[in-house]
């Protein structure tokens, strides 16, 4: 009765076994795509007007001229660096032909008493920046939503650009530059072009199909002993009954 038992749990758990690898596989995909587009696009420079109306806007290297807005920025909240929790400071950049980029000057830790806010260093005068476009991949999953506080800065827990352009009162680019190293106004870099590199999904994707297929050699075990333990049962009832013999039917 337990190799029953046995196929009945193979055949419920092995669909979620594949589901899992083939959810893996596509993932793997999608972040190899993200990543060829990452290390293709960083070998020109590009300008401001090339990005205009790009379906993808990531990772385009640019350098911009203009300044910082010291008084007004947002603090992107539970940003994660070598275990320690902080932020990523966001600053507008007015640029010098009048448009104005959000753009992300890195990791600032954060202060053990979360009623207070890290500093974050001015940048004056008139700087060039370098730098990659960049642009959040669909909405983030959230268990509250943005809470606007009245000054600045603004403690954030996502990037929601037309809701941080209508706090700033002005209008900004459908994406944001993130900071090279050794970049005027630069913190601490943070970045990557995915949360999770291809080949991890890859090998997370091996393991589920591995279990799978051990799944499946269970199941196989299970279904030929069940048929192996019926046929010596009759066997065994043909040797102890050897003189009965079979009615047949009128």
């Amino acid at each position: 009765m337990y190799r029953v038992r046995i196929v009945i749990f193979v055949f419920a758990l092995l669909p979620v076994l594949v589901s899992l690898g083939v959810w893996q596989l596509n993932r793997y995909g999608a972040k190899l795509d993200i990543e060829e587009s990452f290390h293709s696009r960083r070998t020109d420079q590009f300008t401001l007007q090339d990005l205009q109306g790009l379906a993808d806007p990531r990772f385009y290297p640019l350098t911009l001229t203009g300044r910082f807005d010291n008084t007004r920025y947002f603090l992107l909240d539970n940003r994660i660096l070598q275990g320690r929790v902080g932020f990523h400071a966001l600053s507008p950049f007015l640029l010098t032909s009048g448009e104005t980029v959000l753009v992300d000057r890195g990791w600032v830790a954060g202060i053990p008493d979360r009623s207070r806010l890290p500093d974050v260093p001015v940048v004056e005068g008139l700087v060039t920046v370098a730098g990659q476009s960049w642009q959040p991949a669909g909405e983030a999953f959230l268990l509250e939503k943005n809470r606007w506080n009245d000054g600045w800065p603004k403690v954030i827990q996502a990037i929601d650009q037309p809701d941080m352009a209508k706090a700033l009162d002005v209008a900004v680019q459908p994406w944001l530059l993130i900071l090279d190293r050794a970049q005027p106004g630069i913190l601490q870099r943070n970045f990557a072009p995915t949360n999770m590199p291809a080949n991890r999904h890859l090998g997370y994707a091996i393991q589920w199909f591995a279990m799978a297929l051990a799944l499946v050699m269970l199941g196989a075990w299970a279904i030929r002993h069940d048929k192996n333990s019926c046929g010596k049962n009759n066997n065994n009832i043909t040797k102890n009954n050897p003189n009965k013999k079979q009615e047949v039917p009128l």
